[in-house]
């Protein structure tokens, strides 16, 4: 039998560095974006759509709202856009009961982190909403994990990071970079009192004034949803 080597854990901030990866292909990569497309996502696979389309450019997702009859879901600077029927908020989607059509989703962060890592190898969606369904996924596949944080507007956040961390411990793989071992640092900061520590973010405090707590709050629940959402063929389904 050959013998294979520990399955290690690595961590990009943002999307931009994802180039820098020491990890090498295919890799599991775990796209976060906690505020709040991949609530968003796990609200809408929980609640009947047979799956997401993530769109990141704005003309692109209308035109096939118009061609399918598809609802769409999306925002830009935290702002439902005029063409969508919901905002990205997990509230709103998981409040109606969905039968069975694609939810397109455009946002302004969490759309980009998989289409720079989309040939690198499979794509999850990760939070805090289904840590431990992704979690024993992950262990499951045992293969080389990299946690590709989505940001905001290219620089890292907070409350991305965080969840970096707060997978890391659940995992417990061998730490590739430093960013690993910060976010790891950063968990044992905020665990205690998550909401409070991520109320110091920016990302944190703009959805405050959008009057989006409802969605924060959503955002930080644990393990309220067992979908794994994975990215086959431009779409996000639950690979459960």
């Amino acid at each position: 039998m050959s013998t294979h080597h520990s399955p290690t854990i690595e961590v990009c901030f943002t999307p931009d560095l994802f180039k820098y990866r020491q990890s090498s292909d295919p890799i599991l990569i775990v796209v976060v974006d906690i505020f709040r497309a991949g609530s968003t996502v796990c609200a809408a696979l929980s609640n009947g759509f047979q799956k997401v389309k993530p769109v990141s450019d704005l003309a692109e997702a209308e035109k096939l709202k118009r061609e399918n009859g598809w609802p769409a879901a999306g925002e830009r600077n935290g702002i439902k856009l005029p063409f969508t029927d919901y905002g990205n908020s997990p509230v709103a989607l998981a409040g109606v009961k969905h039968s069975g059509v694609p939810l397109i989703l455009t946002t302004s962060n969490g759309t980009k982190a998989i289409e720079v890592s989309k040939d690198a190898g499979d794509i999850i969606v990760g939070g805090f909403n289904n840590m431990g369904a992704i979690s024993k996924w992950l262990l499951n596949q045992n293969k080389n994990v990299l946690i590709l944080c989505s940001g905001w507007m290219g620089s890292m956040s907070l409350e991305d990071t965080v969840f970096a961390g707060a997978l890391i411990e659940q995992i417990n793989l061998k730490l590739l970079n430093d960013e690993a071992f910060m976010a790891q640092k950063l968990w044992s900061e905020a665990k205690n009192d998550l909401k409070g520590f991520l109320q110091q973010g920016t990302h944190f405090q703009r959805l405050l004034k959008l009057g989006a707590e409802k969605d924060i709050d959503f955002a930080l629940s644990f393990n309220n949803s067992n979908v794994v959402p994975i990215y086959k063929d431009g779409f996000l389904l639950n690979n459960l």
